[in-house]
């Protein structure tokens, strides 16, 4: 590293109040009775501990427990022994193939599936934390029509009832869904599509990558998110881009990471590192050399770096930007030349025009061929902001009967969810499979709530040819019903069992001859790789030029707002789970609270103190919160997180 980053201000200055604080952390003394006493809290703790509890049980009559032992004890259950099943967690946003321990048929603790090819090393705070969701007493416990518990007879009856009317006089059905990456559920879909031909199928995702998708149909005709191999990578470049702590699959880019920066007797070289950025970000933390850019001149910078790399390489220059980062700008293009094939540029923008300057670069380094996969490209991340947009209109002009929402939440992610709540108004059918009235869910005429994922049965394609399963470790808490089995009993095929189905499927993904004892291989590793998968060599057919004419046009109107994910919330789905609240920020430490990070220098501008309360105006949006003045920021630079200002409950604050 060659810069140092401090915590704070009281840390850079070396306050005397700090430093005694810092190396006294446990100093404090207990005293025993009236009198001052030198034993340490430990020791106390350790001579008063059993006698404290041996006198509190002898001075209180605690209730009788009798425990009932099995009268016939499942045979996979031995009591004090923990078993494993391989499963997924997948919410929309995060994937990851897990171990799930558990004990006595509850299951207790997550952990990676290490015979995964993807992220089998580790998982994320937010995949740890799941485990807690499923014991949530907030969760629906049983299916409601208009805010009333019914049953699952009777919401199936109307709800059946209300499609026939809307078939019949031919009126729009929407799904609306986050990421679907299940073959199987997407085969239910279109099972429920079949059934009911006017419905369209919409994916938005909370947190969007659709400018990276939007932007590699344009380059190469594949509206995909290719496969990034930073274990490959020997120059890695980032811009705005924390792909250690949130960006697509931050357990598997870390691992990757790891791997390129770890030195051992065979290896003698690590990956050199460099990041831009406004913000200061978890991977901007750990690079070699880390340069503050104001979040504006991002394109600017892509179009400075692309005709930087181009001058040397002989292909023609596009733009003219300009930037305050100019110097370090060439010195890394420089670098990046010399590690030509095996350089790794990566930009966290969501804007198409940045995404297709950064497919320029990574064409004109060769990364296509090496650090970037087209052909094992990643299913995640879907969402489709125009898709989303175009049912927005729709939805206000009164144009949908019927909208079924599958894990999303657009009132409480969408920019525009204030609108969309009123808008929902106008449809005469909601249904949501939410496990909670969350904001959306509780706007809705019916709301038939999921399965917890360690529930459920499913499966995920979350790479082309990579596949994991999801299976059952506990039998349902509540009286809840998968998503897929509602759909299911509302295409007409109510004989038909989503597990019976998920079977089915994956005999014939496993061949002509497969077996239940085929199946049965799978589900134990969790993991299944298709080795078809056939190599490509699609050719670069991006307009740098109107790329770059369009980002040098943009303006900036003197101080930016950056809005970013913590590693703990993400987007705020788990924004209830207080393990998740209790996780200190990798950067700031904080715990349970959001807060506006401002530079050191904006803050002495603006006369603004630690702690200080002010408001920020994004868009028609007012926020307000305390100010945390962080080093590290780009000058007039405002950062805040998105995912709190929720009750347990899941309602607006």
């Amino acid at each position: 590293m060659e810069k140092k980053y401090w915590k704070g201000l009281p840390e850079l200055h070396n306050d005397p109040e700090f430093v005694k604080q810092r190396d006294n952390e446990f100093a404090e003394l207990l005293p025993l009775r009236d009198e001052p006493s030198t034993t340490p809290r430990r020791d106390f703790l350790k001579y008063m501990g059993f006698g404290v509890a041996a006198a509190s049980l002898a001075a209180c009559k605690a209730p009788v427990n009798k425990a009932i032992p099995y009268l016939v004890k499942p045979e996979e259950i031995v009591p004090g022994i923990p078993n494993f099943y391989a499963s997924t967690y997948y919410d929309g946003r995060d994937f990851s193939p897990v171990l799930v321990k558990t004990r006595e048929g509850r299951p207790i603790k997550i952990e990676a599936n290490g015979k995964s090819p993807v992220s089998p090393a580790g998982t994320s705070a937010r995949t740890q934390a799941s485990v807690l969701g499923l014991y949530d007493s907030v969760r629906l416990q049983d299916p409601t029509a208009d805010g009333s518990a019914t049953t699952w007879e009777k919401a199936d009856e109307a709800i059946n009832k209300k499609l026939a009317e809307i078939d019949a006089a031919q009126g729009n059905i929407r799904i609306l869904s986050g990421s679907v990456i299940s073959p199987a559920t997407k085969k239910v879909i279109g099972q429920f599509i079949e059934k009911h031909p006017t419905t369209r199928h919409i994916q938005y995702d909370g947190t969007s990558f659709h400018g990276i998708r939007k932007a590699h149909e344009r380059c190469f005709g594949k509206a995909v998110i290719p496969g990034y191999r930073f274990d490959l990578a020997r120059m890695i470049v980032g811009f705005e881009c924390d792909f250690l702590g949130n960006w697509i699959l931050p357990a598997e880019y870390s691992r990757q990471y790891a791997i390129t920066r770890r030195l051992g007797k065979k290896k003698k070289e690590m990956s050199r590192h460099v990041q831009f950025e406004a913000n200061m970000s978890l991977a901007g933390a750990n690079a070699d050399k880390r340069v503050k850019m104001k979040a504006a001149e991002h394109g600017a910078a892509l179009v400075e770096l692309y005709n930087a790399i181009a001058s040397v390489s002989g292909a023609p220059q596009a733009g003219n930007a300009k930037t305050g980062i100019r110097e370090e700008i060439q010195k890394v293009a420089a670098e990046l030349w010399r590690q030509k094939g095996h350089a790794l540029v990566v930009s966290g923008s969501n804007d198409i025009q940045d995404q297709v300057v950064a497919a320029g670069i990574n064409h004109l380094l060769n990364s296509y061929a090496s650090t970037i996969d087209m052909d094992r490209y990643c299913n995640l991340h879907q969402g489709d902001d125009a898709a989303m947009e175009a049912l927005a209109r729709e939805i206000e002009s009164g144009e949908v009967q019927a909208l079924i929402i599958y894990n999303a939440n657009p009132v409480y992610h969408l920019p525009g969810g204030k609108a969309f709540a009123k808008s929902l108004k106008k449809v005469p059918l909601t249904v949501s499979f939410a496990d909670r009235a969350d904001e959306t869910a509780g706007r809705c005429k019916y709301i038939c709530p999921d399965h917890h994922y360690l529930e459920s049965w499913n499966d995920a394609e979350p790479f082309r040819g990579l596949f994991s399963t999801t299976q059952p470790t506990i039998r349902p808490l509540f009286n809840t019903r998968q998503a897929q089995q509602s759909l299911l009993a509302w295409s007409g095929t109510e004989s038909t069992d989503y597990h019976r189905l998920l079977v089915d499927e994956w005999k014939v993904r496993l061949g002509p001859f497969a077996t239940e004892g085929d199946w049965m291989k799978v589900l134990q590793t969790g993991v299944y790789s298709d080795p078809a998968i056939e190599k490509t060599s699609p050719a670069f057919a991006g307009n740098i030029a109107e790329a770059a004419a369009s980002i040098v046009s943009r303006k900036s109107s003197g101080v930016d707002v950056v809005i970013y994910e913590k590693v703990s919330m993400g987007n705020g789905s788990q924004a209830n789970n207080p393990w998740l609240q209790e996780l200190p920020d990798p950067i700031s430490k904080i715990t349970w609270d959001n807060y506006f990070a401002v530079s050191i220098t904006y803050a002495k501008e603006k006369g603004l103190r630690q702690g200080n309360v002010i408001e920020v105006k994004v868009g028609d949006t007012i926020l307000r919160g305390p100010v945390l003045v962080q080093p590290g920021l780009a000058d007039h630079t405002v950062a805040v997180a998105m995912g709190y200002g929720r009750t347990s409950a899941g309602k607006a604050a």
